[in-house]
């Protein structure tokens, strides 16, 4: 049976160049849907010189980059840090040992007191703004102390003839840097990470390149605001301890469920031979190739089977090992790792048994839960201050709350409903009155039922007279069904009589006196008896969003990035073959007459191009795939609306889904009514723009 994909395409229409006194407002960059393939997810790189590769690297891992909130780090921990198969972080600054959920904290006295959060590039100097202050991949979990002890100096080698001041139990040390480039304290780690490090630092100084020149602090000690956007201090100390601490699987790992957790990768654990290009050094540029090495891995990774099972995982680990044991050159001339690197991923995912644990997914993609088995998605982490229509996504699902609030250090869980200004009303598909309700904006498939389990510490506020309903949508959210109501003092699930093919559930509270309830996880159960699915393409959703980032110089706004795009979710793939699909944009007026609802003389490729001439193809010929390609920038004019198409091509027919219209200047007016952007300079610059 296959697997239900669901792609969200962010499609981004520009902005016109528009300037004010010493505001300039530039076209958005186009933002890529990241892909779960390593390799097609870096298929717009290039490398012909360090400073195109460094461009093209920047836009590849800004794009589709999801800033989860500082507490979400936590739950990230879970999957990006703890050691295979225990509760255990992986503590690089210390050989203590913490429980990931149990021992984090902000108190110590002495190493292994608590772990806490460790910015590899100090929350000063860029003044703990987003997205950096909670960028998983620059943040550890390390010993309390230790990362005390840290402090804000930089990484680097402590010249050990001086006085060590601080040297912990797995050998980090602090102390005189001995390097001729620096003179001042250094923070030194052991070998073993020190190529963890550096990579670290590669990523930071890519990723935000056009920020780096602007951070305060000793940010200018290791970087500068153009290329290469690293000091030759830090070229000098990170290209040596890359080389010396080549990637390690620990690494893999990381980069991959961090991936997961934000959406975007560290180019320099997936290509580790990016780095001689954008930072060549004495270290770097004298690495030779052993051929027969090289030809001896392409060898063994052929004698994988094509259907892996746990069976193999002798062999896939002897083969990996080969593998990791190449420096990075000849890393990059092994053609087939895409091949061991999939059968790794499966035995890790064989491993974990029946019923592994869920983890924050951007990209998602839910499938079916295991025959027999639930899917369980763990509502902790999150950080929510009473926002209404709170939408978010957990291990692929994604949900929406009417009003919601979170935050970790009260609440292993998620509050819905609010009391006094925070209510709200339940939305009118589930009928009238203040109260809370969360429901699943994404299918699952083959389910017969539902749990809506409470927090362990839940606090059911308001009164304990609360009335529960829950409902489940078998159409794609078009209708509801109540199949279960009560008191919310009772166990809040209910099953279904017959195995739904697609299924959204939603609980709804109401009270006399503003309702609310901790809610700590939801499960869904899957059925023992699947049936086949069918998906209505005409109920594709869509929906439209509004960015605005800017840059200051000296406080005031010296440029701004303006977008406003269009969300699709295409859930059409489930059971068709030979399926084709991509998006058009067309201006509104020229829609009419010209789509009908289906088209039989060609296939979608051909509609898409025969329109190219015209109107904007924002992507096509796309099949089976998570990355959409955006052809060109689409320069729209922001006083005009434009309709953006889905085109699937099914049984020889080409279906036109559902559509969403783009208009700026009614997307602004929304957003500000709404209170929807809560900077002020964001705001000056929307209030700029409709006037």
């Amino acid at each position: 049976m296959k697997r239900l994909y669901k792609i969200f395409t962010a499609l981004v229409a520009s902005v016109s160049l528009l300037s004010v006194g010493k505001t300039t407002f530039n076209e958005p960059k186009q933002i890529v849907a990241a892909s779960t393939n390593v390799d097609s997810y870096y298929s717009s790189v290039s490398t012909s010189t360090g400073e195109s590769l460094a461009r093209t690297l920047h836009d590849t891992i800004s794009s589709g980059h999801i800033s989860r909130g500082y507490d979400a780090l936590f739950t990230a921990y879970k999957t990006t840090d703890c050691k295979p198969g225990t509760n255990e972080i992986w503590d690089m600054y210390s050989n203590c040992k913490f429980d990931v959920v149990k021992d984090h904290g902000a108190t110590y006295k002495k190493e292994g007191d608590c772990y806490n959060r460790e910015h590899t590039i100090p929350q000063s100097w860029f003044k703990k703004a987003n997205p950096m202050v909670c960028d998983v991949h620059h943040i550890y979990p390390t010993d309390g102390k230790v990362n005390g002890i840290r402090s804000s100096f930089l990484h680097g080698e402590v010249d050990q003839t001086k006085t060590i001041k601080y040297k912990s139990t797995n050998g980090c040390m602090l102390g005189v840097s001995k390097s001729p480039l620096y003179s001042g304290t250094v923070f030194e780690v052991p070998d073993e990470y020190k190529g963890d490090f550096a990579r670290t630092y590669f990523y930071m100084a890519i990723r935000y390149s056009d920020k780096v020149g602007s951070w305060g602090g000793e940010a200018n000690k290791v970087f500068k605001g153009s290329y290469p956007y690293l000091t030759t201090y830090s070229i000098d100390t990170f290209t040596k301890w890359s080389e010396m601490d080549p990637v390690s699987q620990k690494e893999i790992n990381r980069n991959n469920a961090a991936y997961n957790f934000q959406g975007n990768r560290n180019p320099f654990i997936d290509h580790p031979e990016y780095s001689a290009i954008l930072w060549p050094s004495k270290y770097n540029q004298n690495v030779e190739v052993d051929q027969a090495k090289v030809d001896n891995v392409i060898a063994q990774i052929k004698t994988l089977p094509s259907t892996i099972t746990l069976d193999n995982k002798t062999l896939v680990d002897s083969v990996n090992a080969l593998y990791n044991a190449l420096n990075y050159k000849e890393k990059g001339l092994v053609t087939n790792y895409s091949t061991l690197q999939a059968a790794v991923k499966k035995i890790e995912e064989l491993s974990k048994g029946d019923n592994p644990t869920p983890t924050p997914n951007p990209n998602p993609n839910p499938g079916p839960a295991p025959v027999g088995q639930a899917n369980k998605y763990d509502l902790s982490g999150f950080s929510a201050n009473w926002e209404k229509n709170y939408d978010f996504t957990v291990s692929g699902v994604g949900f929406h709350a009417n009003v919601a609030w979170a935050n970790s250090q009260y609440l292993t869980g998620l509050r819905i409903g609010g009391n006094q200004s925070n209510a709200n009303n339940i939305p009118s598909k589930f009928g009238s009155g203040i109260g809370g309700s969360i429901e699943m904006t994404t299918d699952v498939v083959n389910s017969n039922g539902v749990a809506f389990n409470k927090a362990s510490n839940a606090q059911m506020g308001g009164t304990k007279d609360i009335d529960y309903k829950i409902y489940v949508s078998e159409d794609q959210g078009d209708t509801w069904t109540v199949i279960k109501s009560g008191k919310t003092t009772d166990t809040l699930s209910a099953t279904l009589d017959h195995t739904a093919a697609l299924a959204r559930y939603a609980l709804v509270i109401t009270g006399t006196k503003s309702p609310r309830l901790d809610l700590g996880s939801i499960e869904v159960f899957a059925s023992n008896e699947p049936v086949d699915v069918k998906v209505d393409l005409k109920k594709v959703r869509t929906n439209s969003y509004l960015h605005v980032s800017y840059k200051e110089v000296e406080n005031e706004i010296a440029e701004a990035n303006v977008s406003y795009a269009i969300q699709t979710e295409i859930s059409s793939l489930y059971n068709l073959d030979d399926v084709t699909y991509g998006v058009i944009c067309v201006e509104s007026s020229k829609l009419e007459g010209l789509i009908k609802d289906s088209y039989e003389s060609g296939t979608a490729q051909e509609l898409a191009e025969k329109l190219g001439g015209t109107y904007k193809i924002l992507a096509r010929n796309q099949k089976d795939s998570q990355t959409f390609e955006i052809n060109s920038k689409l320069n729209l004019d922001t006083t005009k609306s434009y309709v953006a198409v889905i085109v699937c091509e099914q049984d020889s027919k080409v279906i036109f889904a559902n559509q969403t219209t783009l208009n700026l200047r009614e997307m602004i007016g929304y957003y500000l009514d709404n209170n929807l952007i809560k900077d002020a300079k964001q705001v000056s610059v929307l209030e700029y723009l409709i006037k």
